[in-house]
């Protein structure tokens, strides 16, 4: 297992502290993809040619991880991902997609981190199916375009077509600050494993990062019995 990461000269700046995170929390060794920033998104596509038949924790680089994890422990035959909170936000392009080409909203997962077997054909075939609905977008054999410029819908309706056996996990994996900030989700996780820039200018990226993690990243102990059960009544016994 590995862990891999798609890096473009833009981007350059945030390589090292991804690289350390990633050594520190989860002892994986490390690919590095390299491509111009024109190729960026479409390099992501091909990560069933570019990292060979080998299970794989794909994580931008602008998502770091602040706790440690054993992923060599998960179910290798799983597609692992964090649904993107974004398909509530009618403003964005997750819901916009899903609308235009009717994807389950449920099961729209964001794409800055993927836990992907490339050895099982149906974790292959959704890459092979998400190049060649961009060339039909391209083309126009497909009518409408994404509203998203990335890989990121590509990916998820790929994935949805070919039907793959999708794992979501808690927002904790990926969590991306602007969830919060644009009303898409009501609490910021405890224990945030996977902290991720997603929505900031990428001028902003790295020092967003080095800011969330110190507030937002540090040691919590689990919830005591009495606040959950406080919690649990406001919700179902109290409302």
């Amino acid at each position: 297992m590995i862990a891999v990461t798609v890096v473009t000269p833009s981007y350059r700046h945030l390589e090292k502290e991804w690289v350390d995170r990633v050594n520190k929390h989860t002892g994986l060794p490390v690919k590095i993809i390299r491509c111009s920033d024109k190729e960026g998104f479409k390099t992501k596509l091909n990560l069933d040619n570019l990292c060979g038949r080998q299970h794989i924790v794909f994580a931008d680089v602008d998502l770091w991880f602040c706790q440690k994890v054993d992923f060599s422990k998960w179910d290798k035959t799983c597609w692992f991902a964090v649904q993107d909170a974004g398909v509530y936000n009618p403003q964005i392009f997750p819901r916009q997609d899903c609308e235009l080409y009717r994807m389950d909203i449920h099961r729209y997962f964001n794409s800055g981190l993927m836990i992907v077997n490339l050895a099982i054909p149906s974790h292959r075939q959704v890459f092979q199916k998400a190049r060649l609905l961009s060339k039909q977008m391209e083309t126009g054999v497909l009518p409408n375009q994404f509203y998203d410029s990335t890989d990121q819908s590509l990916l998820n309706l790929a994935a949805q077509k070919i039907g793959v056996n999708l794992t979501l996990l808690p927002q904790k994996f990926n969590y991306y600050h602007k969830n919060w900030e644009w009303g898409q989700v009501e609490t910021i996780p405890r224990g945030i494993i996977g902290l991720h820039a997603a929505g900031y200018k990428l001028e902003e990226k790295l020092d967003a990062l080095r800011m969330q993690e110190k507030v937002l990243c540090n040691i919590q102990r689990p919830m005591w019995p009495d606040a959950i059960h406080t919690r649990y009544a406001r919700i179902f016994d109290m409302a």
